[in-house]
């Protein structure tokens, strides 16, 4: 009798292992199906490029949120970013945040 009983809570045990096992797989899956495919962007999602106009007049192009905003001069390649937080014309510290976002 111990050695049947023995047996009941191995295949318990099984049958909860395989229930979770196979719940975590469905979960990975509608999430997996839920998020955008690498490499392409949402419609209306923050890093979606944006123009910033600085108080000197000078306008940018702006790509990112938060400190991996980045700012490129309107005319500039995109290999000639602006390095530094402040416009090159006037000094003025450029936002880390596009002006509609939450504080």
């Amino acid at each position: 009798m111990p050695d049947a009983t023995r047996r009941l809570a191995l295949l318990g045990v099984l049958a909860g292992l395989t229930g979770a096992v196979a719940a975590t797989v469905v979960r990975r899956r509608r999430r997996d199906h839920d998020a955008p495919p690498a490499g392409r962007t949402i419609a209306g999602a923050p890093s979606e490029p944006q123009t910033y106009t600085c108080t000197c007049g000078r306008t940018y192009r702006t790509s990112g949120t938060g400190r991996h905003r980045v700012y490129w001069p309107a005319d500039a390649p995109d290999d000639q970013p602006v390095m530094g937080d402040a416009c090159p014309e006037c000094g003025t510290p450029l936002p880390a945040e596009p002006s509609g976002a939450a504080a």
